[in-house]
């Protein structure tokens, strides 16, 4: 890389960090060079300073984004306490968590919080995504997808929590509705849950699929699901089509297993359980 592509200090403390995430992969000083186009000497430099004396050197100059500055206990705290959150998740609760949060590009934020993982030695882990295969679309109104899941959260006094959940996507357009329990769902609860999500939406779908599930299962017959007499009740009722999808095929309702996915990883991920109150 040129010089100036180094031109601020934040650019430099990315580049240090880039340097000895390459190393650590395997690559020699050449091939780090090749793929950060700089120098093999500026390689050499950057591999030899530990962060102390990066951040001492004259390479370096202690520039922040001074917007943020006063967010630093929050930051840290979080990321000690959530090691895995990105810098989307931690600029979504500072605005959640401070209403005079200042309108700052996201990429403030993300140098803002790969400088405090530097600054507090906080690694950042987490793990490979699940693989879900492509659908077709379908015609708005058509289908909706709904599952359930559950999440241990933790309390502010250490103790453990579980909460579950109901989500809702609607397939066309992705909008969702999620509802949240701190008891295991029944049949009635699931009926309630699909009830709110009809007055979210301001209709329902023609068809929903689900998954095999015991709350709405109450037996298999020769291959045809048998629901329980709550759901059955419900479904004719509000006359719509429920498509159970097979077992060993989760993901012909890939839409709602990321919106489940985004509900454990992304909204309570992190959080610490005070109430289910508003």
């Amino acid at each position: 890389m040129d010089t100036p592509g180094l031109k601020s200090s934040q650019a430099k403390l990315m580049m240090w960090h880039k340097i000895k995430e390459l190393k650590s992969n395997g690559l020699n000083k050449t091939q780090i060079g090749r793929e950060l186009d700089l120098h093999r000497d500026t390689v050499r430099k950057y591999d030899r300073m530990s962060l102390d004396e990066f951040l001492e050197s004259q390479t370096y100059q202690r520039i922040y984004p001074h917007k943020l500055d006063g967010y630093e206990i929050y930051v840290k705290e979080s990321l000690e306490r959530s090691p895995y959150l990105s810098a989307s998740q931690i600029h979504d609760r500072l605005r959640e968590n401070y209403p005079d949060f200042p309108e700052v590009n996201s990429k403030t934020v993300f140098n803002f919080v790969q400088h405090m993982r530097l600054k507090y030695n906080i690694p950042k882990s987490e793990a490979d995504p699940r693989p879900f295969s492509k659908l077709p679309e379908t015609p708005p109104g058509e289908y909706a997808q709904v599952d359930f899941g559950e999440y241990w959260m933790q309390r502010g006094d250490g103790r453990r929590v579980k909460v579950y959940f109901y989500v809702m996507v609607m397939s066309y357009s992705r909008r969702k509705h999620v509802f949240m329990s701190r008891t295991p769902f029944t049949a009635a609860m699931a009926v309630y849950a699909h009830q709110l999500s009809f007055v979210f939406f301001g209709g329902k779908p023609r068809k929903i699929l689900y998954d095999q599930d015991k709350v709405l299962i109450s037996r298999e017959n020769l291959g045809d699901v048998i629901l329980t007499k709550t759901f059955q009740a419900f479904v004719m009722s509000e006359h719509f089509e429920c498509v159970f999808c097979h077992k060993s095929d989760p993901q012909s309702k890939g839409k709602v297993e990321n919106a489940v996915k985004f509900v454990k990883m992304n909204f309570l991920r992190g959080r610490l359980f005070e109430t289910m109150e508003k």
